[in-house]
C-alpha cells in the first residue's frame, strides 16, 4: 500500500518515479541491487568503510561537526525548532561540544503528532524529493513521518555496511521475508514469491507460508540461489517452523540470516541457526530512524555507529544515565534527516546502560546493551497456522495510520480478531476501508476482522501499549518469547 507523497522541497522526480520508489522502499527498504547505481550511495559506502576504523576521539569530532550543521539548519528552516530555540534561549552558534544537545527539550511521539506541519523544513540545503512514510508503530501508536529521497541512500549505506561484517557484498542475492506483498495475479497462480526488478532480491510472502505453498517456492529459491535471508524475526521463525514441521530444507547454502525491526531471543537464534545452518545477525532500529545499532561481526552485542547520530540513554526525568546496569530510555538524533528532523526523540525503548566500548567488536564503537520491553506477537489463522503481527500490521505503511491515535488487536478464537481504533483528526470511512482491504488481503481468507472504535486503549505500567492481546496458546519457537509488555 502506497503512502501519500509530498513534493514540496527541492527538485522532485516525476510522479511515476516517486510512486515506484515509494513502493520499493515499503516492500524492502534496503534495495542492494538498485543502490549500486547511485553515486551518492557509493560515496557514503566508501566513507563508512573508512570511518569505521577511526578512533573514538575522531568519531566525536565528526559528531560535533554534524550536530552543529543540523542545529544551524533547524534554527533557520524548521518552524518548530526556530520557536523552541527562541523560547529557551538556544543558538546553534553556541554549540561547542556534544553536551550542548542536553539543553534542547526532548521530543515525544505526541509532540510529533501535534506539531507535524511545523516539524517540516521550509527548504533544504540540497536537492531532494521528499515523501511521506507512515508506520503502524511497534506498540500500536501509528505515526506519520517525512523522509527526503537521499536519506534512503545513507540509510542503506549504514545497513549494508553492517551486513558486510558477516560477508555481504553489494549485489549479493537476498531472499526477503518481511512484510512483502506479492501481486494478486501471482498468488492466484499459487506463486507466493517474485523477484524484484534488480534481479537481486526475491520476495517471499509471509502471508502464505505453508507446506503447499513452499513446494513451488523451494524450487524457485533453488533457481534464484540467494546467499542471505533478510527477514523479521517472526517471519524467519515461521519459515523455519514450516520447514521443520514438514521435513523440508532450504535448497541453498546461506551465509547469514539478516534480522531487524524485532528482537530475536537466544532460543530462537539457536533454532534458526540449526534450521538454516548459518549465523543469525540482527540490529536495533525503529521506523523513525533516529537510532541504529547492529550486532558486531563476532558477538551478538549491539554497537552504536557514531556516524549515524547521537544516541542518548536517559532516566525518567530526562537526565543522562551513567550507572552501569541501570534502566535507561533510548533517545535518538539522526544527523542525516533534514526534511523532518527529530532531535532528542524519545523512542519508548529501554536498555540496561553500559559504558563499554568495542567488546571484541573490532571497531571503537560504544555498546548499546540488550533492548528491554520489546516482544513478538503472532495471530492464529483459521487453519491453525500463524501470521506474524509485524508483517501483518505495524510493519505496513498505510494512509490511515496518519489519522489514527492508537490501535490494538485482540484474539480469543482462531481465525477471528477484534481490531480497536482510537480515531485521530480526519479519520473517516476511507481509512477504515483501506485498513480492512489491506488486512483482509494479507489474511487470505484466514481471519474474520471486527472493527471497534474506542476513546482510549489502556497502557501497561511502563507506559507502553500492547499491540495484541492474545488469549490463544502459541507453540513452537514463539512460545517462550516475551510479549510487548513491561520492561525490567
Amino acid at each position: 500500500m502506497l503512502t501519500r507523497l509530498k513534493h514540496t522541497i527541492g527538485r522532485t522526480p516525476g510522479l511515476g518515479t516517486l510512486l515506484r520508489r515509494s513502493r520499493e522502499r515499503l516492500i524492502y527498504p534496503w534495495i542492494p541491487g538498485r543502490y549500486l547505481y547511485s553515486p551518492f550511495f557509493r560515496n557514503w559506502w566508501d566513507f563508512l568503510q573508512k570511518s569505521q576504523h577511526w578512533p573514538f576521539e575522531r568519531h566525536q569530532e565528526y559528531q560535533l561537526e554534524r550536530l552543529q550543521a543540523l542545529l544551524a539548519h533547524v534554527e533557520t528552516q524548521v518552524p518548530y525548532y526556530r520557536r523552541l530555540f527562541a523560547e529557551h534561549g538556544l543558538r546553534a552558534g553556541d554549540c561547542h561540544d556534544l553536551d550542548y544537545i542536553e539543553k534542547i527539550p526532548t521530543l515525544s511521539k505526541q509532540d510529533v503528532r501535534n506539531h507535524f506541519a511545523d516539524l517540516q523544513a521550509e527548504t533544504l540545503p540540497f536537492k531532494s524529493g521528499v515523501s511521506e512514510l507512515t508506520s503502524g508503530g511497534s506498540t500500536g501508536e501509528p505515526l506519520a513521518l517525512l523522509k527526503e529521497d537521499r536519506f534512503w541512500d545513507i540509510e542503506n549505506a549504514f545497513g549494508l555496511r553492517s551486513w558486510s561484517w558477516v560477508g555481504y557484498k553489494p549485489g549479493d542475492r537476498i531472499l526477503q521475508v518481511r512484510g512483502n506483498v506479492v501481486s494478486d495475479k501471482r498468488l492466484d497462480r499459487g506463486q507466493t514469491w517474485e523477484v524484484d526488478a534488480t534481479g537481486r532480491v526475491m520476495l517471499l510472502s509471509p502471508y502464505a507460508i505453508g507446506k503447499q505453498e513452499m513446494t513451488g517456492a523451494l524450487r524457485a529459491i533453488r533457481r534464484f540461489r540467494p546467499r542471505f535471508i533478510h527477514a523479521y524475526a517472526t517471519s524467519a521463525l515461521l519459515l523455519a517452523q514450516v520447514l521443520n514441521d514438514h521435513n523440508l530444507e532450504l535448497p541453498v547454502r546461506l551465509s547469514a540470516i539478516l534480522l531487524g525491526s524485532e528482537p530475536v531471543y537466544p532460543h530462537q537464534r539457536t533454532y534458526l541457526e540449526e534450521t538454516f545452518h548459518c549465523r543469525v545477525f540482527s540490529h536495533y532500529g525503529q521506523a523513525e530512524t533516529v537510532a541504529y545499532a547492529p550486532e558486531g561481526p563476532h558477538t551478538h552485542t549491539y554497537h552504536i555507529p557514531p556516524e549515524y547520530g547521537l544516541l542518548e540513554r536517559l532516566d525518567s526525568d530526562g537526565q543522562p544515565v551513567t550507572r552501569e546496569g541501570a534502566v535507561a530510555e533510548i533517545v535518538g538524533t539522526s544527523f542525516h534527516a533534514y526534511a523532518f528532523p527529530l532531535i532528542r526523540y524519545r523512542t519508548d525503548d529501554f536498555v540496561h546502560y553500559t559504558a563499554a566500548r568495542d567488546d571484541g567488536f573490532g571497531f571503537d564503537f560504544p555498546v548499546l546493551g540488550p533492548v528491554l520491553g520489546r516482544g513478538q506477537d503472532v495471530l492464529v489463522k483459521a487453519d491453525g497456522g500463524y501470521l506474524p503481527l509485524t508483517a501483518f500490521s505495524f510493519g505496513r505503511h498505510m494512509h490511515a495510520y496518519a489519522r489514527m491515535q492508537a490501535m490494538q488487536f485482540e484474539q480469543k478464537r482462531a481465525g477471528e480478531i477484534v481490531f480497536r481504533v482510537v480515531k485521530g483528526p480526519g479519520y473517516g470511512d476511507d481509512d477504515e476501508r483501506e485498513l480492512l482491504d489491506e488486512f483482509t488481503r494479507n489474511a487470505r481468507g484466514q481471519l474474520r476482522i471486527t472493527v471497534e472504535y474506542v476513546e482510549h486503549i489502556p497502557k501497561t505500567q511502563s507506559g507502553k501499549m500492547r499491540h495484541l492481546i492474545q488469549h490463544l496458546p502459541i507453540r513452537g519457537p514463539y512460545e517462550a518469547a516475551p510479549k510487548w509488555t513491561d520492561r525490567g
